[in-house]
């Protein structure tokens, strides 16, 4: 194929990407759309806990019916107070995660605002110009006979923060308010000229798609970025699966490799990165921790 360069027309990325942060070199990407699927006591919880672990999210918020009583979750995420949502019948659950990215936002906007006033009254303290820096404002730094420089939980970094949704797709949480959001986790909580804080959803379910309408809604499915796809015995779900997510496999090679990826041993799921780093070997894993090459 013989091609013209055309001058000035190349694609570069965009300053400040949306809710792009890192995550170590064999993690995936974040932010990301991940599903869980799987039946009944087969390590969805597990493996969801495991991976955001692994991607070191610094807060982890959890929508689940057993939100409140769930110990081990709650102990291994460090999910704090307040971070839980466990009456699946409040329409405002959505909405309220994003009102805490944007709070996430503000603070880390309003901390690096008040560092550079501070080292503003430094500087000049330092150069015998404290006068004019001495108002209301700047008392706010003045404690225990000392200026005291602001502080931020995260260290002045914008947070990552994860969504963990589990044994919800039957209630009102699947709404539209859970589509938008999966539409926009990314773009959450914007700052102009530096992207977004954004937000990882991680949804736990049994059922992919079903005629009855109980499984994942069309919006999350085409927009999730990473799978974990445990042990299925419906072979219409399966097929099901693999139209969308077999990228270019034939969908009886892909279903092959789901199931000798979950019948080698108990527990083991097939990962899927749509959109994996670079350097991974694959986008195909069994569990995490070894990539699948042809």
């Amino acid at each position: 194929m013989k091609t013209v360069k055309i001058q000035g027309a190349t694609i570069k990325a965009p300053s400040g990407v949306s809710g792009n942060h890192n995550t170590p070199a064999n993690c995936p990407k974040a932010h990301a759309l991940t599903v869980l699927v799987g039946r009944s006591r087969a390590g969805k919880s597990v493996a969801a806990i495991n991976l955001i672990k692994q991607m070191e999210y610094d807060r982890t918020i959890l929508i689940s019916p057993t939100a409140d009583s769930n110990w081990d979750m709650l102990r291994e995420l460090k999910v704090e107070d307040g971070d839980t949502f466990s009456d699946l019948n409040d329409p405002n659950i959505i909405q309220k995660v994003r009102d805490m990215v944007d709070q996430e936002r503000d603070d880390y906007l309003q901390y690096h605002a008040d560092l550079k006033k501070y080292k503003g009254l430094m500087k000049d303290i330092n150069e015998g110009k404290n006068g004019r820096h001495l108002d209301q404002y700047m008392l706010r730094f003045f404690k225990n006979g000392n200026f005291t420089a602001p502080t931020h939980r995260y260290g002045g970094k914008k947070p990552k923060i994860a969504l963990l949704i589990d044994d919800c797709v039957q209630s009102k949480v699947f709404g539209k308010a859970l589509s938008s959001l999966c539409l926009l986790y990314r773009h959450l909580g914007s700052i102009k000229g530096e992207g977004a804080i954004g937000i990882s959803p991680f949804i736990i379910t049994q059922v992919y798609r079903s005629a009855g309408g109980n499984g994942l809604p069309k919006p999350i499915r085409t927009n999730s970025t990473l799978w974990c796809l445990f042990k299925n015995y419906n072979e219409k779900e399966k097929q099901a699966v693999a139209d969308d997510l077999s990228f270019g496999m034939d969908s009886e090679s892909f279903v092959n490799m789901w199931d000798s990826v979950c019948d080698s041993k108990e527990y083991s799921f097939l990962f899927v990165d749509t959109s994996p780093k670079s350097h991974h070997l694959s986008q195909f894993r069994r569990c995490f921790d070894e990539f699948i090459v042809k």
